[in-house]
């Protein structure tokens, strides 16, 4: 068996001295500091590669009792990082794992570009170790905007975005590589997270709510997903070991008036949107459209995309591993009492 392995089982004999002989009141130091630097050795390796600062933050939180290594895919400045076969992308931002050999490693990728996915499928070739498991997190986008209620992982894919096109091209490499690798692959569908850091559409609704420039106009009742952050984290933790396709979302599927309204009621007092006719929405479409409340709120782009419903099932996920999920529209209202808030 391998090195670590051996470190594991003499650490497991001597816990169980340890233990025989504080019964006996005789405390062993060395060897209680020996166990514990064994335990610090056979921590897995956890490896996020993303170009999220956010992803990188829930992971890391998530993770925080494993050795965690993170590689931006986007440098601070907005510049992709070069990743190629032979450009040594592991060993220069992993330089601690280089010479680590039967370690569990697990890797987590988030990837927004074909191109720098399959390159960095390529990379883990340098790892010293085979993988325990791949996590790709995914996106809903995957599913047309239009498919409607329950949305299971058996619904056709039919993105209607580039994002959603790249995201099947993405997991359609993960399982070419992880077929051809003898990795346990695990994706993950995720709705779009929220929480403390968020970014995306997410962050300019919020602004346009406490810009007081959000718009309803009657009868839009589209439904989405969402999901808090620290949920689709635990979910990559819960998942580690059970390779798969999950949808990750916590299926309350709240109209945008609804997650308008818990939004407003996080910055202070919930209030209520201002609601327009339709007809009343045409005529200011018609000749206000230059003023950002009705460009953002009532462009037919945006009033189409509001009106069709995409409601994940995370049945799933929650049947595989137990997992509960927190209620984002409570979490965003503040009137979640479990929900860890940070600010």
């Amino acid at each position: 068996i391998g090195f670590h392995r051996k470190l594991f089982f003499t650490k497991w004999w001597i816990d169980a001295l340890l233990e025989t002989r504080r019964r006996n009141g005789v405390e062993l130091r060395f060897w209680g500091k020996f166990s514990k630097f064994v335990t610090d050795m056979c921590k897995p390796k956890i490896i996020v590669a993303t170009s999220s600062r956010f992803i990188a933050d829930i992971m890391r939180e998530e993770w925080m009792d494993s050795d965690f290594f993170h590689i931006p895919l986007r440098g601070e400045s907005g510049e992709d990082t070069e990743i190629s076969i032979d450009s040594g992308i592991i060993e220069s931002f992993l330089p601690s794992v280089g010479d680590i050999k039967d370690e569990e490693i697990r890797v987590i990728l988030h990837a927004d570009k074909l191109e720098q996915a399959v390159a960095f499928f390529h990379s883990l070739a340098s790892l010293p170790s085979p993988l325990s498991s791949l996590t790709l997190i995914s996106t809903e986008e995957v599913y047309s905007p239009d498919a409607g209620e329950d949305v299971d992982e058996n619904f056709p894919l039919r993105p209607a975005s580039s994002a959603g096109n790249i995201a099947v091209a993405i997991e359609k490499e993960a399982r070419l590589w992880a077929e051809a690798s003898s990795t346990p692959l695990i994706i993950l569908r995720t709705a779009t997270p929220f929480g403390s850091g968020m970014e995306g559409w997410p962050v300019t609704l919020f602004h346009q709510v406490l810009a007081g420039r959000y718009l309803h106009v009657r009868g839009i009742a589209g439904r989405l997903s969402t999901v808090m952050g620290c949920d689709l984290a635990h979910a990559s933790r819960l998942t580690a070991t059970l390779p798969g396709i999950y949808n990750v979302a916590d299926g309350v599927g709240p109209t945008w008036l609804k997650l308008a309204e818990a939004m407003s009621a996080n910055a202070g007092a919930q209030k209520r949107m201002i609601t327009l006719p339709a007809q009343w929405a045409d005529i200011a479409w018609k000749f206000l459209k230059p003023l950002p409340a009705v460009r953002d709120s009532l462009s037919p782009e945006v009033r189409e995309h509001r009106s069709m419903s995409r409601n994940l099932s995370s049945r799933k996920l929650r049947e595989a591993t137990g997992m509960t999920f927190y209620n984002t529209l409570e979490v965003l209202a503040r009137t979640d009492r479990n929900y860890p808030y940070k600010d």
